[in-house]
């Protein structure tokens, strides 16, 4: 008798309820599958609809849990925090593999395949990472999201951004004259990594993650974007994990401008693309983003590929 692997899907919506719906659907066609959710607790409409919709699929009653009790400001330690929360439930119920996705993430390869490649390849950790600092992000190579106090934990930087820019400008300035210097606290003796929020991890990583001292203690606080080096700092430094990193996410994120927003909304022109990189290896499995309407014929294809 096969043994299926066990799948967690760590999921952080707030729009577009009929895009999770499908998304659910999709996910429960996974043996063994189970998805967690958190929903921005701003998002009321999308927190009663997803309750009305759920209460009348009871076959998903133990197999999706959803959560929405706390606000997830754009930049802040929210994001972390909601995704160590939904895999320490997953790793308590005995998941294999834990992924991190949206409320606008779809698979887009068939559901075999999906399950056949992770068999194949059980033990590896599929995670984006580079080291710190990187040419590529600003703020003395990214070190100084982690480095100095942010604001975004106390403020919503959406709100007012062009203020807010100025307010955390100033605070971070005068941190730097005042020699603020959080790297050893929060992160100890580790190397910096930074790299994509959205991975593919063995339960080996997750453990690793979810006992590390600044994790259990919530060291990275008041930081920016911390689920974007957290994560990749102690795997990349967890020796037991050497030789199971593959430095890829597995997935298609659209960073440019495309029906309007960043990451781009994909649609019926993206097909080509996403087909091509499903060719790759490692294939991506998953794409972001897809709106309920925009994407709609896309993913007929996609689903006609399926």
């Amino acid at each position: 008798m096969t043994r299926h692997l066990k799948h967690a899907f760590l999921i952080t919506a707030y729009r577009d309820c009929d895009s999770l719906k499908s998304l659910f659907e999709q996910l429960m066609c996974i043996p063994n599958a189970k998805a967690y959710c958190h929903i921005d607790a701003r998002s009321s409409d999308v927190i009663s609809e997803i309750k009305q919709w759920l209460s009348q699929r009871v076959q998903y009653s133990d197999r999706i849990y959803v959560q929405h009790d706390e606000v997830i400001r754009w930049g802040s330690s929210d994001h972390l925090i909601a995704q160590l929360s939904l895999a320490q439930l997953a790793f308590q119920a005995g998941a294999d593999y834990f992924h991190t996705i949206t409320g606008q993430c779809r698979i887009v390869t068939s559901i075999p395949f999906f399950c056949d490649y992770f068999e194949k390849h059980i033990g590896n950790n599929f995670i984006e990472s580079f080291p710190l600092p990187s040419s590529i992000w600003p703020g003395k190579g990214g070190l100084e999201r982690i480095k100095m106090f942010q604001l975004h934990d106390v403020l919503d930087a959406k709100k007012s951004e062009a203020l807010f820019r100025r307010l955390n400008k100033h605070f971070i300035h005068l941190q730097r004259l005042l020699r603020i210097n959080r790297l050893k606290h929060i992160l100890g003796n580790k190397a910096p990594f930074g790299g994509s929020s959205y991975w593919s991890l063995h339960k080996d990583a997750i453990q690793a993650i979810i006992f590390e001292d600044s994790v259990t203690q919530r060291k990275f606080k008041h930081t920016f974007c911390s689920e974007e080096i957290i994560p990749h700092t102690i795997v990349q430094n967890t020796k037991t994990l050497n030789g199971t990193l593959i430095n890829k996410s597995l997935r298609f994120i659209l960073w440019e401008i495309s029906n309007g927003e960043i990451p781009g909304i994909l649609d019926q022109s993206h097909y080509s693309i996403i087909q091509e990189r499903i060719k790759e290896n490692p294939p991506i499995f998953f794409a972001r983003k897809f709106d309920s309407a925009i994407s709609s014929k896309l993913l007929i294809q996609l689903n006609q590929d399926e």
